[in-house]
C-alpha cells in the first residue's frame, strides 16, 4: 500500500474529493480543516494539527487516532476500517451512524451516551460508569472481571474484555471456555443486564428466546 507524508510540512489546504490509497499523514501540518469528499483508505494522521471537526461522510479504511488534536466534534456517517481512538479528547458526543470495524476508544473522554446507530465489530472501551445507556456486572470470576450490555449493531450486546457479541454468541463463549461455574455466573449475570438495559431503553427482549 502507497501513502502521503506531509507531516511538518508548510501545506495549509487539500483539494476537494482528494482520495488516497494508502496512508495519509498530515500531523505537524498547518491545516486548519479538511475538504468534503476526503477519503482516505490507510491511517489519518491528525497529530498537532490545529484541525477542531471532520468533514462530513468521511471514509477511513485504516486507523485515526484523535490524541493531540484539537478536534472536538465527529462528522456524521463517519466510518472507519480500523481503530478510532478519542481517548483524553474533548469530544462529548458520538455522531449518528458511525461505524467501526476495529476497536472503538472513548474511554477518558466526556461522552455519556452511546447512539443507537453506532456499529462496533471488535472491542468498545469506555468508563462504564460514566456511559448512562449501558448497564455493567462487576466482580466476576474468570476472563473478564466486568461485563456490560449495550446497544450496538442493531441488537444487545455484550462487552467482556476483547469479547464484543450478541448474547447468544457470549453464552457459547463461556461455555466453551470458562469453567462449568464461571460459564453459568456469566450468563446469569449478563441476560440480568440485557434486561435492564431492555427496560431502560424501553425495549422488547424475550429472555426465554435465549
Amino acid at each position: 500500500m502507497g501513502g502521503l507524508d506531509l507531516s511538518y510540512t508548510n501545506i495549509t489546504s487539500l483539494p476537494e474529493k482528494f482520495s488516497i490509497n494508502g496512508n495519509l499523514a498530515l500531523s505537524g501540518t498547518k491545516l486548519t480543516n479538511l475538504p468534503e469528499g476526503l477519503s482516505v483508505s490507510g491511517s489519518l494522521e491528525l497529530e498537532y494539527t490545529e484541525i477542531q471537526t471532520l468533514p462530513r461522510n468521511l471514509t477511513i479504511g485504516g486507523n485515526l487516532d484523535l490524541f493531540h488534536t484539537q478536534i472536538n466534534k465527529l462528522s456524521e456517517n463517519l466510518s472507519v476500517g480500523g481503530y478510532l481512538s478519542l481517548q483524553n479528547q474533548k469530544i462529548s458526543t458520538l455522531p449518528e451512524n458511525l461505524s467501526v470495524n476495529g476497536t472503538l476508544y472513548i474511554d477518558a473522554t466526556e461522552i455519556k451516551r452511546l447512539p443507537e446507530s453506532l456499529q462496533v465489530n471488535h472491542v468498545l472501551i469506555l468508563d462504564i460508569e460514566k456511559i448512562e445507556n449501558i448497564v455493567y456486572y462487576k466482580n466476576l470470576e474468570g476472563f473478564a472481571s466486568t461485563i456490560f450490555a449495550c446497544w450496538i449493531n442493531n441488537e444487545f450486546t455484550i462487552v467482556a474484555a476483547r469479547f464484543l457479541g450478541a448474547l447468544k454468541t457470549f453464552e457459547e463463549h463461556v461455555d466453551k471456555n470458562e469453567s462449568y461455574e464461571n460459564a453459568i455466573n456469566y450468563k446469569i449475570a449478563a441476560r440480568e443486564c440485557v434486561k435492564k438495559l431492555a427496560k431502560k431503553l424501553n425495549k422488547p427482549f424475550l429472555s426465554n428466546s435465549l
